[in-house]
């Protein structure tokens, strides 16, 4: 393979990257708007049915990516997500 081809094919890696980036930023808004109605409602943050919920459906969403991969990726997610719903459950924000 080409250096150009690769170059190329590193672009669009480098596009779909900024993509996901973008899509993980609009996940991180939502879950601080869940954490906003959570301390609302004097509700816990960590939903274990919820999180769990999420794990088994994301499993099965690549065609190419492991299932276990999928976890890992969705268990970092989480845990990112649900230290923005902390902060601002806790008043941060």
């Amino acid at each position: 393979m080409s250096n150009e081809k690769i170059r190329e094919l590193r672009n669009k890696i480098d596009a779909i990257d900024e993509k996901i980036v973008s899509l993980l930023d609009e996940r991180a808004c939502v879950a601080k708007e869940i954490g906003e109605v959570k301390k609302a409602e004097g509700k816990p943050v960590v939903d274990r049915e919820r999180e769990k919920n999420i794990l088994e459906k994301v499993k099965n969403y690549s065609k190419t990516i492991s299932s276990k991969a999928m976890e890992k990726i969705f268990r970092k997610i989480i845990e990112a997500t649900t230290e923005i719903e902390k902060k601002t459950s806790e008043g941060g924000s």
